[in-house]
């Protein structure tokens, strides 16, 4: 059986202990490394459309749900990908 870890994370300028700093990675993302290598999945990264704004503080006021999908791609396009995944 194949292990899908998927996430959605948000690089850049990023909450952390406390304050805002400038990440390469989200948080969400170095999580979900942890968890694909302790199960041996895979990572598959869900990113908006509309990416989210550079500044930490301008992020809130943009909705998580909305907008989600593969870079370039649809909401189509990304049940595509896991089902070519699994496949």
């Amino acid at each position: 059986m194949k292990t899908l870890v998927a996430y959605f994370s948000h690089a850049g300028q990023n909450y952390v202990n406390g304050g805002v700093a400038e990440l390469e990675h989200g948080n969400a993302e170095v999580l979900a490394g942890f968890a694909a290598q302790a199960c041996g999945g895979d990572l598959f990264h869900i990113e908006r459309v509309e990416p989210y704004p550079a500044e930490y503080k301008a992020c809130p006021g943009a909705t998580v749900i909305e907008g989600l999908a593969i870079k370039g791609s649809n909401a189509a396009a990304s049940a595509d990908a896991v089902a070519a995944w699994l496949a």
